[in-house]
């Protein structure tokens, strides 16, 4: 059975100093002196550090899980360009950070094979995404009608789920011998069929799946797709739904044309993922001292444009674990630009007992704009919001 070093490697992946690690241990130097989020290294210049999330890119080398260059962790990179398999990398790092590795614990090994596969699935999905995204002009015009340049749409990762084309989703997970019963690849795929004799073989309990026989999936709408990253790695997925109006794509309203009331976006199942997750933009690093707290994605993302440390709630309240990240993260100041309606007074009440006095609130100015929410995702008020403003 394997050892469990899971909360080991994020502790160590937290106090390492990547660079320094880099340069002692190959031939490589950085400049320092340079301000920004990202340090480069001055030979080969191609090679990049975003310290915050401990992640390297070198962009003389292709990438593999659907990345276009070559990406990794401290872990990747002493593997890859100082030989030290990972027992040993753990034994460099702990005697370099002074994180001691647990005592010698197992763990089930198909549970973190579960874990290790499920994030080799969202990597692949979120490529296809992407693609969806970049090849659907209708699509990549929604996004920018909602503010976003296409810089942020990269870097952001954003997709299309297109259930026209699930079936090739499903042939990229079957050339890269996915398991199509894997909880991770159900939720994006879904299931038709032999739910319950599934559903018993996975210790899960849904009437509704079992009496349809049939479990929904994220890929079947068509959806804006917007990646968790977390240090890296896609961790988890949420979504904005949208609709056909001709030949452009609008975002779903809260009730259709007969009044009805209808979802406007579509949340895994967290029996087969876990919980709900918020969504921490890419802006989002250490030592950002203020960070804005929003209710959507493309609130978060629009901030993010303009330099602001961004989290979207996205249906998740602040919590004890949201401050420990802030915490952890160093930012001194919680800025809540939540909705003015129920929901967004009730975050907003519960923000402020979990935060305490670092919190502080903003109220946009509500124009009408021609998709929905705030006027901060309308290009044309973009300079409504920007860092200055809210370190005031």
């Amino acid at each position: 059975m394997a050892q469990d070093l899971t909360g080991f490697v994020e502790e160590v992946k937290e106090k390492v100093d990547m660079i320094e690690v880099i340069e002692s241990l190959s031939s490589m130097k950085f400049d320092k002196t340079r301000r920004g989020r990202y340090v480069h290294a001055t030979k080969p210049d191609s090679f990049m550090v975003d310290p915050d999330w401990g992640i390297y890119t070198f962009f003389a080398n292709s990438g593999t899980d659907g990345h276009t260059w070559e990406t990794g962790d401290i872990f990747h990179w002493l593997k890859r360009y100082a030989g030290k398999e990972f027992t040993e990398a753990c034994e460099y790092l702990s005697e370099k950070t002074g994180v001691r590795m647990p005592e010698r614990k197992w763990a089930d090994p198909e549970a973190a094979k579960r874990h290790k596969d499920r994030l080799e699935i969202y990597e692949l999905a979120t490529a296809w995404f992407e693609r969806e995204l970049w090849k659907t002009p209708a699509a990549l015009d929604y996004c920018r009608r909602r503010g976003l340049t296409d810089e942020t749409i990269k870097r952001a990762r954003l997709g299309l789920a297109n259930k026209e084309h699930m079936q090739d989703l499903r042939g990229d997970f079957s050339m890269n011998n996915v398991n199509m019963d894997d909880r991770a690849a159900v939720a994006i795929l879904g299931k038709r069929g032999g739910i319950a004799l599934w559903a018993e073989q996975n210790k899960i309990v849904n009437a509704s799946w079992v009496e349809n026989d049939y479990i929904p999936a994220l890929g079947y709408g068509t959806r804006i797709v917007f990646p968790h990253v977390w240090r890296g790695r896609v961790n988890y997925f949420s979504t904005r739904e949208l609709e056909w109006r001709e030949d452009k794509l609008f975002s779903r309203p809260d009730r259709d044309a007969e009044g009805n009331k209808q979802p406007k976006n579509f949340n895994l199942p967290a029996s087969l993922v876990g919980e709900r997750q918020r969504y921490y933009c890419y802006s989002f690093s250490r030592g950002a001292k203020i960070c804005l707290v929003v209710e959507g994605q493309f609130d978060a993302l629009s901030a993010a444009q303009l330099n602001v440390a961004s989290v979207a709630l996205v249906g998740v309240a602040p919590d004890a674990q949201m401050a420990a990240v802030m915490k952890k993260n160093k930012v001194e100041r919680v800025v809540l630009g939540l909705d003015n309606d129920k929901a967004g007074k009730e975050n907003a009440l519960t923000a402020a007992a979990v935060f305490g006095p670092m919190t502080r609130t903003v109220q946009w100015q509500v124009d009408p704009v021609e998709d929905d929410e705030h006027d901060l995702d309308a290009p044309e008020n973009n300079e409504e919001l920007d860092g200055n403003d809210i370190q005031e």
